[in-house]
């Protein structure tokens, strides 16, 4: 059902990651030669005419990413968008083999057009908000290089990962789980946590591939949820605002018909001359009392912007 194909060894068919048409990863030397070759593009669009960058690897080197990557010796990225809402990435990891000897690693990723009826793939989402990186690590998981395009989040810069460990990123543990996966599948290695520049950390999903001279490439993407703080606030001002109604419509309300009750019943007992028309009253008063504070607590927990705003404006 996938073409896929490499230079090293015969691959069985993989699909590619989830919402992902196309991926391929080639690996050149300064003289354009192909060193290292690794497929996977979905049948309906093997006969794409769009952008057909790395498709061809041969006339790879026509494409002006590639040509400026290769005269600088610096990672470029580009964001190609096209037909209905379909997206294809290039990144470029240019890295030194030896002294004075240089290769380029190429990664190209079209996705398809999102389904609004359906969630969005995390892969796709991802690459579409710059949620996304590329690290091209040695085998004694030095990285070599990194993709441009590094999520903010994360505080560091495409040079600044270079010459890093990935235990500086990582921790054993991840690691050694890291390690354990296969790589060329397409399959992401779930619950990761990446340490950010500033030592927070963001949780990520990582897909891996084999590269020439031993090398591997890696796929981060930053799967952290919102932030929980965001989420409680959200929750916290939804439970004041139910409580603020409820102490507003209901108690407020009940206590409200207690004076009322209770006045008339002052009056009528004052008219028979009863001696309890005093207590009668002074039940009215507390009622009020408690009304009045139930009308403040509930102001205060009610949203302040439809007092500042006025109610037609928070309501529009």
């Amino acid at each position: 059902m996938f073409r896929i194909s490499s230079r090293s060894e015969d691959k069985s068919a993989i699909p590619p990651p989830p919402g992902v048409t196309e991926f391929i990863f080639c690996v050149f030397d300064e003289k354009h030669h192909v060193r290292h070759h690794f497929q996977a593009i979905c049948p309906a669009d093997e006969e794409e005419d769009h952008f057909l960058l790395l498709n061809v690897p041969e006339s790879a080197f026509d494409s002006c990413v590639l040509s400026e990557a290769v005269a600088t010796r610096q990672p470029a990225s580009i964001a190609l968008s096209y037909g209905q809402g379909q997206r294809k990435y290039l990144h470029v990891l240019p890295y030194e083999r030896k002294r004075g000897k240089w290769r380029y690693a190429c990664l190209q990723i079209s996705t398809e057009a999102p389904d609004m009826d359906s969630a969005i793939p995390a892969w796709v989402g991802a690459l579409a908000d710059d949620r996304v990186c590329f690290l091209l690590v040695d085998a004694n998981n030095t990285i070599q290089a990194a993709s441009s395009e590094i999520p903010e989040v994360f505080g560091y810069t495409s040079d600044a990962l270079s010459g890093l460990n990935m235990s500086d990123l990582f921790s054993g543990l991840d690691l050694s789980m890291i390690d354990s996966c296969l790589p060329d599948t397409n399959d992401p290695v779930l619950g990761s946590v990446l340490r950010c520049l500033d030592g927070s950390h963001r949780d990520v999903e990582l897909i891996k591939y084999s590269a020439a001279d031993h090398y591997t490439l890696y796929g981060i993407c930053d799967v952290t949820r919102p932030q929980l703080n965001e989420e409680i606030a959200l929750v916290s001002t939804r439970e004041r605002r139910r409580i603020g109604q409820d102490l507003h419509d209901s108690i407020g309300q009940l206590l409200t018909g207690i004076s009322l009750l209770s006045r008339s019943l002052s009056n009528n007992l004052r008219r028979d001359g009863n001696p309890g028309e005093e207590d009668a009253a002074q039940i009215s008063e507390l009622a009020d009392d408690a009304s009045n504070q139930i009308r403040q607590i509930s102001r205060g927990l009610m949203p302040a912007d439809i007092v500042e705003r006025g109610f037609f404006d928070s309501l529009r």
